[in-house]
């Protein structure tokens, strides 16, 4: 799990660059730039066994820089445009940029578990103790992906409510449902010990 752990590190942080590449009308050139500072990030930090995940962090602040420079008020303001995002590339964006923050996750996870399996060695540790680091892994990654998962449909949410026209008032009346609820399962939760 450690071998796909580092494999998924540094190819999720190139998606952002490839959905610039098909769907707007950055320079190749441009765009091949930030791709291959970002790889290179990635291979040193694999290299070096520290800083897996800055690839993914790079990738995920650079494209957010590259999207407010082609849309929004720099743009206006400065009267000049890198290039143009459509309204379909920003969610192809959006998801993209989310599997570089998670490709920085699965960097922090291969390094963790990278030095937990120094220790053990040094240790003594047999087999089985390194199966069970790989399943620790796996269930960490897996987390992270549900967690990733969950967050894509509460923008699916997000959007389906922005259909129906949720007026103000309503949306507020519905945070205020969920908020008290949440609280009193707090608050029968902190009665109970465990």
């Amino acid at each position: 799990m450690r071998a796909l752990s580092a494999t998924l590190a540094l190819i999720l942080p190139l998606t952002p660059y490839v959905v610039f590449m098909t769907m707007t009308d950055y320079s190749r050139l441009f765009i091949y730039v930030f791709m291959g500072i970002t790889a290179i990030m990635g291979v040193v930090g694999l290299a070096r066994g520290r800083g897996l995940g800055r690839a993914g962090l790079f990738s995920a602040f650079s494209s957010m820089v590259l999207l407010a420079l082609a849309m929004g008020y720099i743009p206006y303001t400065a009267h000049v445009a890198l290039g143009t995002v459509g309204e379909p590339a920003l969610r192809f964006l959006a998801l993209s940029i989310s599997l570089s923050i998670y490709a920085y996750f699965l960097g922090s996870v291969y390094e963790a578990s990278n030095r937990m399996a120094r220790r053990m060695r040094e240790l003594g540790y047999g087999v089985e103790g390194f199966r069970e680091l790989d399943v620790t892994n796996a269930i960490v990654i897996g987390i992270g992906a549900a967690l990733l998962g969950v967050s894509f449909i509460i923008t699916l949410l997000m959007e389906f409510i922005k259909l129906i026209s949720l007026a103000p008032l309503m949306a507020l009346l519905i945070f205020i449902i969920v908020y008290l609820i949440a609280m009193v399962i707090a608050r029968v939760h902190r009665g109970e010990k465990p």
